[in-house]
């Protein structure tokens, strides 16, 4: 939707990125939409009309004064680059999630003290670490058993100097008082910039046996006996930034989609946190998609202007999953198209973005959505969609307001009212899909108020 006062429109291609831009007196341009469109290099060019099916009693008339092809992107019209974030280093909570099965379960990463856990909806928590130290408390991902939360997955690693990295993949099977390393060829980072992106494991939510793992730099592995063997399916040099699997629709096949998606070196400073100590070789990002538990892996889409950092599924939303990155929330359109949304939509835009997340909604179609930049211009608010992520609106905090930005979210999963949301100032908790705010804990595991639980 164009702002009431700019007339003029422009469209302007770079590649395959399509920008849209307006002005009041086509002198000064604001960008809007940006789409990734592949295309023939060689096309026509013309002026549509088009309007949404409704009334078919319904008229409408526009008119053109003008019309212009110049070859060239003016320099007045390039995408703009994102704000780096800010507050992001050091040493911090990285991430947290959230039982399937028993939402009292909420696990929370971090890049030093592994994982905090509680059983109790967050009155007490405790270290479930059992006897790891070192880089194996550097967690990158943690995953809890979609029907039982005393199985868990933990990837965890840093860099090592000459050695390369150091770390590996674990399993518990009693909530984190015991865990085995598992024999696993892949790397991971859960010191520099990647802590702060999506999970990089993933369970199919229906047949828990089958697990996704994603790697720093060595590729995507999938296990169908719950971690015992691993199968490798590609991703060769490409940094993994997240992993996901589609947990409210399944194929004709019975399989779920699972998705997952990269970021190259180039982009990953963004994040506050420094440059990747593991270097990817792969220069651009991707977007890969299996139809088949992992049989087949194709990639659908691919950026060098923009990075993917996370994504989530909503619940009436087979075939286009929705996106956080380096530029800002993206959505895709039938699986190879996809587009950048611009500040107008009640969200922050080109900041770098790794809070995002879905839940369901009861029996309604369509589940709930949470999303906010890791360092938005304006904080004490965050973006919340009750539609499939194509509408959203703001909702301004209440109670405990974080200082800064989010660094990522978990909703319940049936319901969507209770939600924990790690900001860069700390974890908190929501009872009302993320309107009032309580927090719990600050950025280095220390509880709000030690009165309230056993000290992490």
């Amino acid at each position: 939707e164009l702002p009431k006062v700019h007339p003029w429109v422009r469209m302007v291609r770079r590649g395959q990125v399509w920008t849209a831009w307006s002005s009041a007196d086509g002198k000064t341009w604001k960008i809007g939409a940006t789409h990734l469109k592949p295309m023939a290099a060689g096309m026509d060019a013309g002026v549509v009309f088009r309007v949404l099916p409704q009334d078919a009693q319904a008229y409408f008339s526009a008119k053109v004064s003008k019309v212009s092809l110049e070859a060239g992107v003016g320099r007045d019209v390039v995408m703009p680059f994102p704000v780096p974030a800010t507050h992001t280093e050091g040493p911090r909570l990285t991430g947290v999630a959230m039982a399937r099965s028993d939402s009292k379960v909420v696990v929370v990463r971090s890049s030093e003290k592994g994982l905090l856990r509680s059983t109790d909806d967050g009155k007490t928590w405790g270290a479930a670490n059992g006897n790891l130290s070192g880089a194996a408390n550097a967690v990158r991902s943690v995953a809890v058993h979609p029907k039982d939360p005393q199985i868990m997955f933990r990837a965890a690693g840093r860099a090592a100097g000459t050695a390369g990295w150091e770390g590996g993949l674990w399993k518990t099977t009693d909530g984190g008082i015991t865990w085995k390393k598992l024999i696993f060829p892949g790397d991971f980072d859960g010191a520099g910039p990647s802590a702060l992106c999506g999970e990089v494991i993933a369970f199919d939510p229906e047949k828990p046996e089958t697990v996704y793992v994603g790697c720093e730099t060595k590729g995507l592995f999938c296990s169908g006996d719950g971690g015992g063997t691993w199968n490798k399916l590609g991703i060769d040099g490409e940094r993994i930034t997240a992993v996901a699997v589609n947990g409210w629709c399944r194929g004709d096949n019975g399989l779920p989609q699972m998705h997952a998606v990269t970021c190259p070196d180039a982009l990953m400073p963004l994040l506050g946190r420094g440059k990747a100590a593991l270097s990817a070789s792969v220069k651009v990002s991707r977007d890969y998609v299996s139809h088949d538990g992992g049989k087949s892996l194709w990639p659908i889409c691919e950026w060098s202007e923009v990075g993917y950092l996370n994504i989530a599924f909503d619940k009436g939303s087979w075939a286009e999953p929705s996106y956080a990155t380096t530029h800002g929330y993206c959505q895709s359109l039938q699986e190879r198209k996809m587009f950048l949304s611009p500040g107008v939509k009640d969200m922050e835009a080109f900041r770098p973005f790794t809070a995002l997340a879905s839940s369901g909604r009861g029996d309604t179609r369509c589940g709930r959505a949470l999303l906010q930049a890791l360092d938005p211009a304006k904080p004490g608010r965050l973006s919340r969609s009750d539609h499939f992520g194509f509408r959203w609106e703001w909702v301004t905090s209440a109670g405990d307001v974080p200082k800064g930005g989010y660094i990522a979210f978990c909703g319940e999963y049936v319901k969507g009212e209770r939600w924990w949301l790690l900001a860069t100032d700390g974890l908190y908790r929501s009872d009302d899909g993320g309107k009032t705010l309580k927090k719990v804990m600050e950025s280095r595991g220390v509880l709000t108020d030690v009165g309230s639980g056993a000290q992490p």
